[in-house]
């Protein structure tokens, strides 16, 4: 059994003007791989959306450091994919998690 942390970067402020039509939502995917890893995997899952949340990096920083979790799972869109990536570092400073991309294109983390 893995402890995995599930995460998405902060986006409301990309949208300028227009922050408040943006919406704090329940990341699904997100729900849906948590779901998934509980029932199926027996593994040990946290799930956090900073924006829905009103978390602050620090606050991550925080959750990262006392879940200490084994994998760590970023989803984002493409506007805050450069947010994910720094987010990733983050996760990679603050812990011995395992996070890792499926596409070559990403630059290392």
């Amino acid at each position: 059994m893995a402890k995995v942390l599930l995460l998405s970067p902060t986006y409301v402020d990309l949208y300028g003007r227009l922050n408040d039509a943006a919406g704090r939502y329940f990341p699904l995917g997100l729900g849906y791989v948590s779901s998934y890893l509980r029932t199926h995997g027996g593994h040990e899952v946290a799930m956090y959306e900073p924006e829905a949340q009103r978390l602050a990096m620090p606050d991550i920083e925080r959750i990262v450091a006392s879940f200490a979790p084994d994998v760590v799972g970023v989803t984002c869109a493409t506007p805050n994919f450069i947010r994910a990536i720094d987010l990733a570092r983050m996760v990679k400073r603050c812990s011995r998690a395992r996070v890792s991309s499926s596409r070559s294109s990403v630059p290392p983390l």
